[in-house]
């Protein structure tokens, strides 16, 4: 009886591991879906706090639908250059890129958002002037040679296939104070998105 029991024991403990160690497999060869950018992807304000990626935010309901293991690399107020300077200098950004099956980006929006609100503040309600100063922050920015460079990095590090996002409207068309810089960015966006994506095609 002892030397059955023995036996049982062994077969359960066998049986336990062996599950453990298949279900862990089954974990692991999930594909693997890296998300890049800023507070899109993070999904900022979609949870209780901002201290992490809310799981409400677009990845990871892509990873639910899909089946994906998600590694959300989003960052509230990132810039192209930050990120750029992520993907070059942080292990970090560069592992999870390099062992990734499929690769959002997301990024872009606080560019603009930094040259709309500087061109507007130095404007003076100048509407000419806002349009030469906001050609010229933009500019400046260097959003689109930077995105060029980023996905350049990211197929440095992957053969992934890469989802790009357009430039989005950052303003509040509901809120006062924002609703003449929403209207700005509905005018100006199309034409934005557009060299973005023949950026893109041509780098």
């Amino acid at each position: 009886m002892k030397k059955f029991m023995k036996s049982l024991l062994l077969l359960m403990v066998f049986l336990l591991v062996f599950s453990t160690s298949a279900f862990a497999k089954s974990e692991n060869a999930k594909p693997f879906l890296v998300a890049l950018g800023d507070s899109i992807p993070y999904g900022y304000n979609l949870g209780q706090t901002n201290a992490s990626p809310s799981q409400e935010a677009f990845p990871y309901l892509m990873g639910k639908e899909a089946d994906l293991r998600v590694r959300n690399l989003g960052v509230p107020g990132a810039t192209t250059e930050d990120l750029l300077d992520a993907l070059k200098n942080d292990q970090k950004y560069r592992q999870a890129v390099r062992h990734s099956d499929y690769i959002t980006l997301n990024i872009g929006n606080n560019d603009l958002l930094r040259a709309l609100g500087r061109a507007a503040e130095e404007s003076e309600n100048d509407e000419k002037k806002f349009e030469y100063l906001l050609q010229k922050y933009i500019n400046e920015s260097g959003v689109f040679t930077n995105l060029q460079q980023i996905i350049m990095e990211i197929e440095r590090l992957t053969d992934s296939p890469v989802i790009i996002y357009n430039i989005y409207n950052p303003f509040d068309k509901n809120d006062f104070k924002e609703r003449e810089l929403h209207v700005i960015a509905e005018r100006i966006l199309p034409g934005l998105n557009v060299i973005n994506r023949m950026a893109i095609q041509f780098r």
